[in-house]
């Protein structure tokens, strides 16, 4: 018995032996961590990246991250009058990439707003119409095949495949132009982009040749003017019939920044000419990037005061080859539970994020959704916002915030926004909804004082 136990003892130890001078065998391989290195210079070497934050947001202690909201600390960041607020800066230090540099309004927009005064207080706008019919007219014929469809084909999944393979936009991606040709610039405003080093100092040796781009490149991407009755442009036309009211064949959505803005272009889409070798720098330069949807009246998936809005976002977003990853919807209106979750698509659930309760837009508030956002928002994701619920004054204050802070108004992609004000035509469908201290030159500033933030701003239905 003792000689059998003596026999496994020197086997267990030779085995031991053997282990120890060959431990690969036994190790598990993982991959090594994404990492961001920064040299004495403050350039950017892109050996593989953490997925980074907002600076003043990821100071602080976890106690202090759970008893103050985002808000709330970002103001209080903002008392030292040191603190550089450019986000873009501070957040893509030694990076090269596209940066928003203006909004151009056009002629059509710009001429529309100066003849539109003498009919500010009138409930129609016959002498208006005839003015501008044969624009409006030129406008919806140019808008063909590049504003958002109301009806999406899912056969575009497999587009959103090809388009990442092939690593390049399709032009019939979501049954839209890609700016080819161009729109006019009489009737579409613009949004201009730069490509830049986006936080100094970048290291020349660090550019992304591989891109095909260059340095102070700037690219052109269009919008729809503000203009008529900030609707599709038949409500201006027919003078505010109802069969175009809830129609959104007029939005014009960006796919380009979508997928380009700052440095998005390193882990998505290449030029069709650009040489595909990376001069030393890392491919993959993010983990993980988020596609966040905040819904602020989110009805339920099906319903809605103005449609299906949730259903047509997540069709929308998919046809444009950006699904959200998360999705946080807010709603006053009680449901039950099974009426809420009950007709959403199985395979969202994941994402689906529900607060039944109503909008909160103080700043010291966790009910407040732009705190929400905050908290789980990066500086590389996509955010697109959707506000109205019906409540101007709070609406207004949502918009407010979203002016004041620039880890916002820097941050979030596509905002679409149903702005009450007094407007002709659409006084009969809002019943008293509306601030009827604002017109709609007032609802005009609003949506430029966005756009000129580089959010695209959309007057919503």
């Amino acid at each position: 018995m003792m000689s059998r136990y003596i026999h496994w003892l020197i086997l267990a130890s030779l085995l031991l032996l053997a282990c120890y001078e060959n431990r690969s065998l036994f190790t598990l391989t993982l991959p090594a961590p994404l990492v961001v290195e920064v040299n004495h210079t403050g350039a950017t070497r892109q050996q593989c990246n953490l997925q980074r934050e907002f600076p003043s947001l990821s100071s602080g202690s976890r106690r202090e991250k759970q008893s103050t909201p985002p808000l709330l600390r970002l103001l209080q960041s903002r008392r030292h009058p040191e603190e550089d607020n450019d986000v873009v800066r501070r957040t893509y230090q030694g990076e090269y990439g596209w940066r928003f540099q203006s909004y151009q309004s056009s002629p059509l927009e710009e001429a529309f707003y100066t003849d539109v005064r003498p009919f500010l207080k009138k409930r129609n706008y016959p002498p208006l119409i005839q003015a501008y019919r044969r624009k409006a007219e030129e406008l919806l014929r140019e808008s063909e095949g590049r504003v958002a469809p109301s009806t999406i084909n899912d056969t575009n999944l497999d587009q959103c495949d090809l388009e990442e393979q092939q690593g390049v936009m399709l032009s019939e991606s979501c049954h839209t132009k890609i700016d080819s040709p161009p729109p006019s610039k009489e009737l579409f405003s613009r949004f201009i982009y730069e490509f830049v080093c986006l936080g100094d100092p970048c290291d020349a040796a660090s550019f992304p040749s591989w891109t095909g781009w260059r340095l102070n490149e700037t690219h052109t991407s269009y919008i729809e003017p503000l203009f008529g009755t900030m609707r599709h442009p038949r409500v201006f036309l027919d003078s505010g019939v109802s069969e175009y009211v809830l129609n959104k064949e007029y939005m014009m959505i960006d796919k380009w920044a979508l997928k380009h803005l700052h440095t998005r272009y390193q882990t998505t889409l290449r030029r069709p000419e650009a040489v595909h070798s990376n001069g030393g720098a890392c491919k993959v330069s993010r983990d993980r990037r988020s596609s966040l949807f905040v819904d602020l009246g989110a009805s339920t998936y099906l319903d809605g005061g103005g449609g299906a809005s949730q259903k047509w976002f997540v069709d929308t977003a998919a046809c444009y080859c950006i699904s959200f990853t998360d999705m946080f919807l807010f709603e006053a209106t009680p449901h039950k539970p099974i009426e809420a979750w009950g007709v959403v698509p199985d395979y969202l659930h994941a994402h689906y994020r529900w607060y039944n309760y109503p909008v909160n837009a103080s700043l010291e508030s966790w009910r407040n959704p732009l705190n929400v956002l905050l908290s789980k928002v990066r500086p590389d994701d996509t955010v697109t916002v959707k506000i109205d619920f019906d409540t101007s004054h709070l609406e207004a204050q949502i918009i407010d915030t979203i002016l004041h802070f620039p880890e916002l108004f820097q941050t979030i992609d596509e905002l679409f926004y149903e702005h009450h004000v007094l407007m002709p035509y659409m006084y009969r469908y809002w019943r008293g909804w509306y601030n009827a201290s604002l017109n709609l030159r007032d609802s005009i500033d609003v949506f430029r004082a966005l756009r000129r933030k580089g959010i695209r701003a959309h007057s919503w239905v």
